[in-house]
């Protein structure tokens, strides 16, 4: 009964505010209702399923305002086994001792593979502005990948911002022979505080293998900067 009245008291499922505290159990409940609960894994079940998983679930301060996030990975293995996992958002606000919902968002993408999570940091992308890198690796077709993802809250929305390969070989297949190649990247934020958004800087290097199977170093450097017309980042 103590528990009933503690989500009663704390959660306002029409309006979409949590009074008290912010919890992991309690912003699950916003963004799937009032069922939903969250073991020691970070896995959240709602009814009898358990096919979401928590993959970032933090405060921090932007601009001045006290924050937290939630990500999850969602995916259900009855409907579709081998499909990815769908990323699911919420980002609330603190406001006099209260948790209101800034963006609340289904679906924003179909990243990584069911059996792993992704690696998520909060970024400061510009001036006080905040944003959400995910890393995501895996094997595919022979060889390991790693892909940088960047989502950002524009208004009452996320977008992916910058989604790009910043890592790749085959190891996975070349078990150690001469014709084993690979390169990874370092990504970096050139500061720039008159821009809303700094640069993103991509500097890779290792071998790569050119259509004639050819293997050759490889050591360059991209500039990225974000287009407001697109939503994005665009190559320099």
């Amino acid at each position: 009964l103590y528990a009933i009245f503690t989500q009663e008291k704390c959660l306002n499922m029409e309006e979409r505010v949590i009074n008290c505290e912010i919890t992991d159990q309690f912003a699950a409940k916003l963004m799937y209702g009032e069922q939903a609960s969250v073991d020691e894994t970070g896995r959240v079940t709602i009814g009898s399923e358990s096919t979401v998983k928590i993959v970032l679930a933090k405060q921090y301060q932007e601009q001045g305002d006290q924050k937290y996030i939630l990500f999850t990975q969602r995916y259900d293995p009855n409907t579709c086994a081998e499909c990815l996992p769908e990323l699911d958002g919420m980002v609330l606000t603190e406001v006099d001792d209260a948790w209101h919902v800034d963006v609340l968002q289904k679906g924003i993408a179909q990243f990584g593979t069911q059996e792993s999570n992704p690696v998520v940091d909060i970024k400061e992308i510009g001036s006080g502005k905040s944003g959400f890198m995910f890393y995501y690796s895996g094997p595919n077709d022979g060889m390991r990948y790693q892909d940088a993802v960047l989502i950002d809250q524009i208004g009452g929305r996320f977008y992916i911002i910058f989604n790009e390969l910043i890592g790749l070989d085959n190891s996975a297949s070349c078990e150690g022979t001469e014709n084993c190649w690979g390169y990874n990247s370092q990504l970096d934020f050139i500061q720039d505080n008159e821009s809303e958004f700094w640069d993103i800087q991509i500097t890779s290097s290792g071998t790569i293998v050119m259509e004639d199977g050819a293997i050759i170093p490889i050591s360059e450097q991209l500039l990225y900067r974000y287009s407001s017309g697109d939503n994005r980042y665009v190559e320099k």
